[in-house]
């Protein structure tokens, strides 16, 4: 699910909103506090200590913003903004350890973090607009490779938009909680921060989403990201994700890391829904952001490429749309 000139505070760390109204969930108990607490300790020392805490996230060149920019420089705030590449079916078994490797290597060569994207999951968005994916058997070695690829290169990685919270909800998804745990084990084992798509604070239920993510794999994940491709507002994604904190601590889990997508969230909520909504505005600027269990902020859905037809006529998923770009600039 998968315009007035931009002021020069996009590029510097963008938008401030106000906070959306969302129960933040039942009040922990003194047990649930303290196991948090000392997750939290645990982590301090390699906040110091892991380089990925003091890099910014890489722009990667030759995106369709950058294409898009060289033409109009009213993209240029796109253009120089950090976001996920995507790893794709389009990226084969027999390339994509090519591909994810030499992304991450030429981030690492800059003094950047490198954000992939993995999108190839079989069912993948349950047959609408970015219906697709690998096979079982294919997708288990694409990600081999593509942990292959990122070994040692200080790589964060998002896992399946989406997967997670339609788990079980359309037919064709294969072992999907297995093969979700085999990404993260691979992934995590090859050094790469791996975060398991959480959702986001209006579809599953935190204790829900604790569930699936358990069955998903969490417990070997650095921890899971919120928000991807959707509008909800930072307060209250914060607030979701420390009620799934919540209720993985009380499954025996303890609680993890989180990540914000805040890529198309600067208005909030559209009445127009997620899908291409008019009143949508890029948020605030990717990047380590660490608050409590919150590690930062990333752009995974690319501004300015479109949604899908969404009963509009608008361009095909994925494709680079230069109204929709405009629109989430504020420019006209």
């Amino acid at each position: 699910m998968l315009p007035r000139f931009v002021a020069l505070a996009l590029l510097a760390g963008l938008l401030v909103v106000g906070p959306a109204s969302v129960s933040p969930g039942p009040t922990p108990s003194a047990s649930v506090t303290s196991a948090a607490a000392a997750a939290d300790a645990r982590t301090a020392a390699p906040r110091r200590r892991d380089p990925r805490w003091r890099r910014a996230f890489y722009v990667e060149p030759g995106t369709s913003a950058a294409f898009a920019a060289a033409r109009d420089p009213r993209f240029d705030p796109l253009a120089r903004t950090p976001r996920a590449k995507w790893l794709l079916p389009s990226h084969p078994v027999t390339q994509v350890r090519r591909v994810a490797g030499s992304y991450a290597r030429a981030a690492r060569s800059s003094g950047r973090t490198p954000v992939v994207a993995l999108y190839a999951i079989p069912g993948r968005d349950c047959g609408s607009y970015s219906a697709g994916g690998l096979t079982p058997r294919q997708y288990r070695a694409w990600v081999r490779r593509i942990a292959a690829g990122l070994r040692g290169t200080g790589a964060i990685a998002v896992v399946e938009p989406d997967a997670v919270a339609m788990l079980g909800d359309c037919a064709g998804q294969g072992p999907r909680a297995r093969l979700l745990r085999n990404a993260v084990e691979r992934l995590t084992a090859a050094g790469v921060w791996t975060y398991l798509d959480g959702g986001h604070s209006s579809w599953q239920s935190p204790a829900q989403m604790a569930v699936r993510l358990e069955r998903s794999g969490i417990r070997r994940a650095r921890g899971f990201v919120t928000n991807v491709a959707n509008h909800r507002r930072t307060a209250a994604e914060g607030a979701y994700a420390r009620a799934v904190n919540r209720a993985l601590v009380a499954r025996g889990i303890g609680a993890k890391r989180f990540l914000v997508e805040t890529a198309r969230n600067g208005a909030g909520p559209s009445a127009e829904g997620w899908c291409n909504a008019s009143t949508a505005r890029v948020g605030r600027r990717p990047g380590m952001a660490p608050k409590g269990r919150r590690d930062g902020f990333v752009w995974v859905k690319h501004p300015g490429e479109s949604d899908g037809d969404c009963g509009r006529g608008d361009p095909p998923a994925g494709q680079w749309w230069d109204d929709g770009a405009l629109r989430l600039l504020g420019v006209g």
